[in-house]
């Protein structure tokens, strides 16, 4: 058989069948990770291919005369996958008490590139949830598919040497921006991995020879450790949201948002020109705004929505009055896609200048100059990592807020 024929074979056998199965961990590479085209279309994109994956799996299955082509074996792949996609994550779990690491931080990014839904939120975990098994479930399968012979050392090559390798070098660059990535990150990325290419290796043994040696009541018990497999590491997430990230940020974000010189005055009032209109100018300045999430990712805090009014007093005369809005105030949290220019921003944001223009009756050139003071209050919308609130500053330095959730009310505090 040439080369080309044998290349040909192999496509039409396993190639074309791989490539389907795939499409959720290209999603990935593309979408999330490299930026090359939104995710939400690459995820499309998956959708097109599982429509074709059936259409594709019954030609092969019509006109195969090969029993060990994989296209007649997918049920079977589809079961021996079962526990090495939720086995990666249940080994974690002791490693978030150990080391505070949350593995279910990148499902929020998942569903909420997906969704365009707040991240931090259950409604952003739970499609994320769903895109992260199914990248767990096409690696697994695509093992089987692969790869004629089920080797433990195929196994380790393909699912701990070659997937770990993109999960430690291209996950911390794109997805990880502003997190540490210390030595033991990477130690428990590769042992969970490793775990998951034993487990990928052993299923076909088990489900092979062992399964059919058991007994009634040893397949019940079975199913029940399998279950208790499956379930426990997407159940533990959302009960440690619950009690431990979401109280955890919550005191993070409020902390931040009760900051009492989070605005303060810059620069003194200063007179401009005086044509048709006196005109004034004075700066308030914004910060500081790094902080660390649960998880200890470094974030600036965002402000939109703000308005500002303020007078200027002369005397104890009111001379200009004054009102200036910002939509939103420049951040470094937009550029996460450069680790480089990510914390080049945050540095050069974390204190950020607003300029604020006032205008008065025209003042007669024959007036003295006295010194100007500036009265001010400043209304904004704080931006945490999982909560906003609607807050006041003056230059009286008494403040007013309204906490909630993003997009959801949650309580109210009165002159803090």
């Amino acid at each position: 058989m040439s080369t080309q024929r044998f290349l040909l074979d192999w496509i039409k056998r396993r190639g074309v069948l791989y490539a389907l199965t795939q499409t959720p961990i290209l999603a990935l590479l593309v979408g999330f990770f490299l930026r090359l085209a939104p995710y939400s279309v690459m995820i499309f994109g998956v959708f097109l291919a599982f429509v074709a994956l059936p259409l594709w799996i019954v030609h092969r299955k019509t006109v195969s005369d090969d029993p060990s082509e994989p296209v007649h074996h997918l049920t079977k792949y589809a079961l021996w996958a079962l526990v090495p996609v939720p086995l990666f994550s249940l080994v974690r779990i002791p490693t978030h008490y150990l080391f505070g690491m949350a593995y279910w931080h990148p499902w929020y990014d998942f569903g909420s590139s997906l969704t365009g839904l707040p991240i931090n939120q259950f409604s952003s975990l739970i499609p994320g949830a769903f895109l992260y098994s199914l990248q767990g479930y096409s690696l697994t399968l695509g093992f089987y598919i692969l790869f004629q012979k089920h080797s433990l050392l195929n196994a380790i090559l393909y699912i701990c040497i070659f997937d770990t390798s993109i999960y430690s070098f291209i996950f911390p660059a794109f997805a990880r921006v502003g997190m540490p990535s210390p030595p033991r990150w990477h130690a428990v990325a590769w042992i969970a991995h490793l775990c998951m290419s034993s487990a990928v290796w052993f299923s076909p043994r088990f489900w092979q020879n062992s399964w059919p040696c058991l007994k009634i009541p040893q397949r019940i018990a079975t199913i029940l450790v399998i279950a208790l497999i499956v379930i426990v590491p997407y159940a533990f997430p959302f009960y440690r949201a619950a009690v431990w990230q979401f109280p955890t940020q919550h005191r993070i974000d409020q902390n931040l948002f009760n900051q009492s010189n989070l605005i303060k005055l810059h620069h003194s009032p200063v007179f401009k020109s005086s044509e048709r209109e006196a005109s004034y100018e004075f700066s308030l300045e914004f910060g500081p705004r790094t902080f660390k999430n649960y998880v200890g990712r470094q974030k600036a805090l965002d402000a939109k929505n703000v308005e500002i009014s303020a007078r200027i007093i002369k005397q104890g005369k009111t001379i200009g009055w004054c009102h200036s809005t910002f939509l939103e105030l420049p951040s470094a949290n937009q550029f996460t896609e450069d680790e480089k220019r990510y914390f080049t921003k945050l540095r050069e944001l974390d204190v950020v200048p607003l300029l604020v223009n006032c205008f008065g009756p025209k003042k007669k050139s024959s007036e003295p100059v006295y010194k100007l003071e500036v009265e001010w209050e400043a209304r904004l919308t704080l931006v945490g990592d999982r909560e906003e609130a609607v807050k006041t500053f003056s230059s009286r330095q008494k403040t007013v807020a309204m906490y909630y959730k993003k997009k959801e009310i949650h309580y109210e505090n009165t002159n803090q």
